[in-house]
């Protein structure tokens, strides 16, 4: 069996991949717009929403790649809760 772990998605992040995190305890997704490095060596993500919204997301925060052209099942419904729960 060829489990990946986290550290190998992580990885594998490049500019212009999709990508879910958290921010404020909430799920999000968007496109990387550039990766670049903080002053502890942690990788740092440009990320940009849908709805044009830029994110910085530290590697910490980083959940998922998209690495085909559907989310897992936990993953989306995460996604699609929290994009819910904004309405009123």
């Amino acid at each position: 069996m060829n489990t990946k772990t986290r550290s190998a998605f992580l990885s594998k992040v490049v500019e212009g991949s999709t990508i879910a995190f958290t921010i404020d305890g909430k799920m999000k997704c968007g496109k990387v717009q550039k990766v670049f490095f903080d002053k502890d060596h942690k990788r740092t993500f440009a990320v940009r929403t849908k709805n044009c919204s830029l994110y910085y997301v530290p590697q910490d925060d980083f959940v998922w790649l998209k690495t085909g052209t559907h989310w897992p099942n936990g993953i989306h419904n995460a996604i699609q809760y929290d994009m819910g729960s904004n309405r009123t």
